[in-house]
């Protein structure tokens, strides 16, 4: 049944419930019972089903907010909603005298695959890259489709030593991958950049971003498919 249906009868049921129990408790017991306690009554449980029926209403508008806010293509945040998210554990990681990295990626070549095969294949693969980012971070982590064919994720709590460790799982992980659908197929490689927030450091939130940004482009420039750690000067690649 259509949920524009259900609700409306899940509402009118709780709110069939106060009456329908005063009837019962009527025919069970006449006379017993004057009419300020049936008034009571009757505004406890209709005041109940309103708080019942707006749960569940807050609860829908909840995951519908929620969804809004994710990539329509890979499930993942969008850029606005990963800052957003972003900045809170940022925050926290301040508060808290703790280390946070971020991670730049992007797919290797990717126009080519747009080009040998279709944009819908394309969009096809991008939705089992981002499944597989996820996949390979943890619970605590955000990620986030940053634009195109590129991928963002936060990681929080986190030294630039675990962060290479984990960007480097996702690296190889996507490296033996077959994307496969219908008649196309293809295997991708990523390039990765990593930068470190330590505790203590200064700056706003894109200062850092942009520090992953430029190790990403190292790890283009030094021939792609590779994880390379941002540092003031030079740049350090992992492989």
């Amino acid at each position: 049944m259509p949920r524009r249906y259900v609700y409306p009868l899940v509402g009118l049921l709780i709110a069939a419930g106060a009456p329908l129990g005063w009837f019962a408790i009527s025919f069970l017991a006449p006379d017993e019972y004057p009419d300020s306690v049936l008034y009571l009554y009757l505004g406890l449980g209709s005041a109940l089903a309103f708080v019942v029926f707006g749960f569940f209403i807050g609860l829908r508008f909840d995951t519908l907010r929620r969804n809004a806010r994710l990539d329509s293509l890979p499930g993942l945040w969008d850029q606005l909603a990963f800052f957003d998210v972003a900045q809170v554990l940022l925050n926290s990681c301040r508060r808290e005298d703790e280390p946070l990295c971020f991670l730049m990626i992007d797919i290797d070549k990717f126009k080519k695959v747009n080009d040998l095969h279709n944009h819908l294949f394309g969009s096809f693969v991008i939705t089992q890259l981002g499944a597989t980012i996820r996949r390979y971070t943890r619970n605590s982590d955000v990620v986030g489709r940053y634009g195109g064919d590129e991928f963002i994720v936060c990681l929080p709590r986190t030294l630039s030593e675990e962060a290479l460790v984990i960007a480097e799982r996702i690296r190889f992980e996507v490296e033996r991958l077959r994307l496969s659908q219908g008649a196309h197929e293809t295997q991708v490689t990523l390039s990765i950049g990593v930068a470190e927030i330590s505790p203590g450091a200064q700056g706003e939130m894109s200062k850092w971003v942009e520090a992953a940004d430029q190790a990403l482009y190292e790890a283009k420039r030094g021939g792609r498919n590779q994880v390379v750690l941002w540092a003031p000067e030079p740049a350090r690649a992992l492989r």
